[in-house]
């Protein structure tokens, strides 16, 4: 009994010291202090996060707070199979990796260029020039069968070895997936174990607008057949986004 009142009395005297060392922290006595943001959250891949997790703060000068967003690096994986030959697909498949890129920065920000139909291959290699990237998305010529998720899984496997915090994989996509091995369950636990979140980009033109994503099912309870691109988005710490109209592929840009 007496053990346990004093395991419990510790924790929460270790806790109020806690809490006094943060106050304390961010009191200010002649120099600005990084503390004094700790509190403070922002809007970042579709949730709100403590700004130092997206962000450093500095403090070069006694009345100076810098505040620096993490670099980005994306893999942008974009399907150059059969099926995007159709509708105007590939048009707007690439006026969105335009978009996409062009929020990235030069000499700062990576990006690598992937293209995939049944196979992954990479176009461009990662690099801080997006021009590169841009000039490098006429090499992708649509033929031949989808494996989807498979090349989702080969395109994050990499980044794992890399040490941008802000490190993702944008798909662009038809959502037709006719020859992966991998289930979007198997896909999504291999991003989530390297932290690497998925972004689905669908291109939604002509009559594919008519159509919708799949029903969202629970990740651990999910069927194999029934599991959607959407699910493996999501399950990753992405999220799904439709485009096809210019409005939505500059808010699909934005956004991610």
């Amino acid at each position: 009994m007496l053990d346990e009142v004093y395991r419990q009395t510790k924790d929460k005297m270790n806790k109020t010291v806690e809490a006094i060392h943060r106050e304390l922290g961010a009191v200010r006595t002649g120099k600005a202090s990084a503390h004094l943001l700790d509190t403070v959250r922002v809007e970042a891949y579709g949730t709100t996060m403590p700004l130092n997790q997206v962000a450093t703060v500095a403090t070069p000068e006694p009345r100076l707070l810098v505040v620096q967003a993490f670099d980005k690096q994306r893999a942008l994986l974009i399907d150059d199979s059969g099926s995007m030959s159709l509708a105007g697909r590939q048009e707007a498949a690439h006026d969105a990796a335009r978009q996409i890129v062009s929020w990235l920065e030069s000499n700062r920000d990576e990006v690598t260029l992937l293209g995939f139909d049944k196979h992954l291959r990479t176009v461009q290699p990662f690099t801080t020039q997006p021009s590169t990237v841009l000039a490098a998305l006429d090499e992708l010529k649509p033929y031949g069968l989808t494996s989807l998720y498979d090349a989702i899984a080969e395109a994050a496997r990499p980044l794992a070895s890399r040490s941008r915090p802000r490190r993702a994989v944008v798909v662009i996509t038809d959502g037709v997936d006719t020859a992966s091995v991998m289930t979007p369950p198997e896909v999504s636990r291999i991003a989530s174990e390297i932290d690497v979140p998925v972004y689905v980009v669908a291109i939604r033109v002509g009559v594919d607008r008519i159509g919708g994503m799949a029903d969202v099912v629970s990740a651990s309870t999910a069927d194999p057949s029934q599991a959607s691109l959407d699910d493996l988005a999501r399950w990753t710490g992405g999220a799904t986004f439709t485009a096809g109209t210019a409005a939505e592929t500059s808010q699909v840009a934005q956004r991610i």
